[in-house]
């Protein structure tokens, strides 16, 4: 599958830094297969294909992290099976090898990155581009990351909380950017503004004790040799490095936690029996009450954790697919009473319809259902979380002006003001509805207020030259413009 943004793979994921970090793990486990099928090959030649082919995704996925990720874990387990391979050593030559050949193939590529070859190439392109300068942005929001953890140290802000420390310490340099991020983009942050220090620590200490275990664990069963626990802590090391410039989602969740459950297979030790407290049911109270009490809690849990968000999503796609404006309501009535995880979208689509509706020849009551739907499902979406949302409070701002209810914008985009005090865009809507409403002068100071944050973003500039125009500030506009017309 192609995405629309050019000629990245992204596959069924959606996205193609999810389908790189999908095979970022399974070359690491691929390879590790291999090392296990040393007389066989077949299996030999049917895994080294596999690679190759998994090789061939991740390079047309280009995604940066994944593959900084890849040439990190590799030069960790080559490095490992290099400098300490004992028993086979035809893989500590051939890891030497795998090491030059991975130094000689970085420098080759930072030789000739500035190259036609590479420059018609997305992903040669994309890895050529790797600088400080393009990873401005990024640090930016590491910088913003940064202060809020100072804020709340110990606990953090909770888990799906960066969003707020994003709009609190919004950088106005960022203009560039996408404006609501909801992750810093690091493994690191994310974590110190989902749970602090204690929050961090934590999830360190998983790839501590997992690193433990593999290299110090017992496992009798079917032990590791070195050079496959070197592959698995290469894959641990091409993860971590990747997730310091991208962010964790389902997909290699479900791959990490299988590691983890692999691994505490492997070399997992029961409790002694000393410890061990053991609690001997009844048959008769297993079957009449213990059984039918897990039969409710799965039939809860599938019904309000799985079926009810999927249910949400159909309907919702139904509607935004539906033509008519009265069964398109339906639908979002529809979708907004299962009251499930997709409330917030629901909400972001219905106040982009009743714009929409707004704006067409369609009947004034109707018109009228959609706005009052729009506006109180926002009203709701503003009460969730308790310490306000900048993005909401904008949206239902920004929703009123288009109906002319100024008055009320104002109080929602004032709110998104205080919550983010340095973002242009809110300066900008807040503008705008003192132009609407003829109070040019005010208008003025606010797109002056935007125009001082960041006098390189244009849009402010042009903003204000605009304000200045209706406001009468002849001189201004010139002082705004000369340099625009210079160039």
């Amino acid at each position: 599958v192609i995405n629309q943004g050019g000629t990245r793979l992204d596959g069924t994921f959606g996205n193609a830094t999810y389908l790189a970090v999908y095979m970022l793990f399974h070359i690491f486990l691929t390879f590790f297969l291999l090392l296990r099928e040393r007389f066989s090959k077949f299996w030999q030649w049917t895994y080294g294909i596999i690679i190759a082919l998994q090789l061939f995704t991740i390079y047309h996925t280009a995604t940066r992290g994944a593959a900084l990720g890849l040439v990190g874990g590799i030069l960790v387990a080559a490095l490992l099976i290099a400098l300490f391979e004992k028993e086979r050593l035809f893989l500590k030559k051939a890891a030497r090898a795998a090491l030059l050949v991975v130094i000689v193939l970085i420098g080759g590529f930072v030789a000739i990155k500035d190259t036609a070859l590479v420059q018609k190439s997305q992903a040669l392109s994309r890895l050529a581009s790797i600088s400080l300068e393009e990873a401005a942005p990024r640090f930016m929001v590491w910088q913003m990351g940064w202060q809020g953890f100072k804020e709340r140290p110990i606990l953090g802000w909770g888990q799906e909380s960066f969003n707020f420390v994003f709009n609190k310490y919004y950088n106005p340099k960022m203009f560039t950017q996408e404006q609501w991020f909801d992750r810093s983009h690091d493994i690191i942050f994310d974590w110190l503004i989902a749970g602090g220090l204690l929050g961090l620590l934590s999830y360190l200490s998983i790839f501590a004790a997992l690193l433990f275990y593999l290299w110090r664990g017992k496992n009798k069963n079917n032990p590791f040799s070195f050079s496959e626990k070197a592959v698995f802590t290469g894959l641990l090391a091409a993860y971590f490095f990747q997730n310091i410039f991208v962010f964790d989602n389902l997909g290699s969740y479900i791959l990490f936690f299988s590691i983890l459950a692999f691994c505490h297979f492997s070399f997992g030790q029961f409790f002694p029996e000393k410890w061990e407290k053991k609690i001997v049911f009844d048959k008769a109270v297993i079957n009449r009450i213990i059984v039918p009490l897990i039969m409710v809690v799965a039939v809860f849990g599938l019904y309000f954790f799985n079926a009810k968000p999927y249910l949400t999503g159909r309907t919702l796609l139904a509607a935004l697919r539906e033509k008519t404006i009265d069964q398109k309501f339906a639908l979002f009535e529809k979708a907004l009473a299962y009251d499930s995880f997709g409330d917030a979208e629901i909400r972001e689509q219905l106040s982009q319809m009743a714009l929409a509706v707004g704006a067409s020849q369609a009947p004034v009551e109707w018109k009228q259902k959609y706005f009052d739907l729009a506006r109180s499902e926002l009203l709701a979406q503003l009460a969730v979380p308790k310490i306000g949302d900048a993005r909401y409070e904008l949206f239902l701002g920004s929703f009123l002006t288009r109906f002319q209810r100024y008055d009320e914008a104002l109080e929602h985009l004032n709110r998104a003001l205080e919550l983010s005090p340095k973002k242009q865009i809110v300066f900008f809507e807040i503008g705008l509805v003192y132009i609407n409403a003829g109070k040019y002068a005010e208008a003025l100071e606010v797109f002056r207020q935007a125009y001082e944050l960041e006098k390189n973003y244009p849009d402010a500039r042009d903003y204000y030259a605009v304000a200045a125009i209706y406001a009468g500030k002849n001189d201004l506009v010139k002082s705004l413009l000369e340099p625009v017309d210079g160039t």
